[in-house]
């Protein structure tokens, strides 16, 4: 007699089971709240039947479970604990591909007295991961070795002639289920030191992977990876990384949704007419859909001496941008100029008064940084999406100008994150270099405009660099100089 396996769900992941399953001659009933989506799946098979169920019927939920020999709860994760409590009454195995949450957790010895197995986290991730990360393990211990370090990472992504989408991402299981873990916080340890980090800022902590035969992918830390320390029973091990991979500009578009206040659950909208623009306007921004929300710093940085031109085509420079007045770099832009590898041109040699042509010469490489230690992204002028960068000579002055919005949205990577009105700091940085400077003065001017683009608002910015003096007057360390801007209004 066949076994006969009911499936809680006909969501993405389903099909490939109910084939797989049916063709191994078992039993299967999918049970959907949606009839029309388990009949599609039930169609091509005589084994298969599809039937109506609604998650909140009770009755009709331990008549599935009790006529069954296995129970596969593909709903909602909310729901499984209350699935495995009727399995463990009438004694059915089953199967989530879930994480295990702590309600799960506490019917382990419940499940064991009944002699039944509840398996979860037996997917492609978790769940297959896990089994091909036990093989590792195995054959290191067998080989006498031990884990110090483990970095796993897994990704659904759409194949490269299926990647038709601006987003580079199609869901392969439930939207909602996608969109909240979006929310969801991190914890990994690196080297010995535990990173925490929360949901609000989980795609601001990404790094490049390159992986043969897909390219570079953008890389997030996926949940709590501590929790496998011990079930892993990795005993030495001080780097513990479980990741996701997803395709280049994930991160920072996710990032821009959610700080737009898509992925909020308290807000339900219907009935939606428009464009998608009215629709982010009037009702996630309720505001008039006529009204533009990009609203733009311009800054213009000039020093006015030639010493410090020249410390500054040698060294970099980095201007930080906090969205509050105090010195602490939130986010920063960091321009190199060196050039001497291209063998025609270093600025750094030449007297700025007279380098014709120097717009030809510059780079056009730039790092972007972040709070954390080493959150470096390395880019080009061309490549920045929301920011526009220009430097160059005008009236013998070597001259940097800078636009970049004061929000986040939906069509830019990086903002100062601050609103119209608000008074916030920006900092100007030249690191230590190894030249000896003790020729140079030790002080220099700049002069600059900065302004908030508005129906007003315009501040003329100055200040005075001082440079600390080392042994022989050379540069002991960085130059650093801050000054506060209030950002224009409507």
């Amino acid at each position: 007699m066949s076994k006969k396996v009911t499936i809680f769900g006909a969501g993405l992941v389903v099909k490939p089971m109910v084939d797989y399953l049916a063709g191994k001659g078992y039993e299967i009933t999918v049970a959907s709240r949606t009839l029309s989506k388990a009949e599609k799946l039930a169609a091509p098979h005589s084994n298969v039947e599809a039937r109506q169920f609604l998650s909140d019927d009770e009755a009709a939920m331990s008549e599935f479970v009790k006529n069954s020999d296995l129970v596969v709860s593909l709903l909602p994760a909310t729901l499984h604990v209350k699935v495995a409590e009727k399995c463990i009454k009438y004694n059915t195995d089953m199967l989530t591909t879930s994480y295990i949450s702590p309600q799960m957790r506490a019917l382990d010895e419940k499940a064991k007295d009944a002699g039944i197995i509840i398996l979860n986290e037996i997917g492609v991730d978790p769940g297959i991961d896990h089994m091909s990360a036990m093989r590792i393990f195995h054959k290191v211990e067998e080989e006498g070795g031990k884990i110090v370090s483990f970095m796993s990472y897994c990704g659904g992504l759409p194949a490269q002639e299926a990647n038709t989408n601006p987003l580079g991402y199609k869901f392969s299981w439930a939207p909602k289920g996608v969109l909240k873990a979006a929310g969801n916080g991190a914890k990994f340890m690196f080297d010995g030191k535990i990173r925490d980090i929360e949901g609000k800022d989980l795609f601001k902590n990404y790094w490049f992977v390159d992986v043969e035969g897909a390219g570079t992918l953008e890389a997030y830390p996926n949940r709590n990876s501590l929790d496998y320390i011990d079930l892993y029973d990795l005993k030495d091990v001080k780097t513990m990384y479980r990741g996701t991979f997803r395709n280049i500009s994930h991160c920072d578009t996710w990032y821009i949704m959610s700080q737009m206040g898509f992925y909020k659950e308290d807000e339900i909208f219907e009935n939606l007419e428009g464009t998608v623009k009215d629709f982010i306007l009037t009702k996630m921004f309720k505001v008039n859909k006529n009204k533009c929300l990009k609203m733009f710093l311009y800054l213009c940085f000039y020093p006015t001496d030639r010493q410090t031109t020249n410390m500054i085509l040698k060294q970099g420079l980095t201007i930080w941008f906090n969205g509050k007045v105090k010195k602490q770099k939130n986010f920063g832009i960091r321009f190199s100029l060196e050039r001497s590898d291209t063998g025609k041109f270093n600025v750094a040699e030449h007297n700025p008064e007279m380098m014709t042509g120097l717009n030809e010469y510059l780079p056009q490489q730039l790092e972007i940084i972040g709070q954390e230690e080493g959150q470096i992204r390395k880019t080009t002028v061309s490549e920045l999406v929301g920011i526009e960068i220009q430097s160059g000579m005008k009236k013998g002055l070597f001259t940097y100008e800078l636009k970049i919005p004061y929000v986040l949205n939906l069509y830019d990577n990086y903002s100062i994150e601050a609103k119209p009105g608000d008074e916030i700091a920006v900092g100007f940085e030249i690191e230590k270099g190894d030249p000896d400077f003790s020729k140079y003065s030790k002080s220099g001017k700049f002069s600059g405009d900065h302004t908030g683009e508005g129906t007003s608002g315009k501040r003329q910015g100055g200040g005075e660099i001082k440079r600390p003096s080392g042994e022989n007057g050379s540069i002991g360390s960085s130059i650093e100089f801050w000054v506060n801007i209030q950002l224009a209004t409507e």
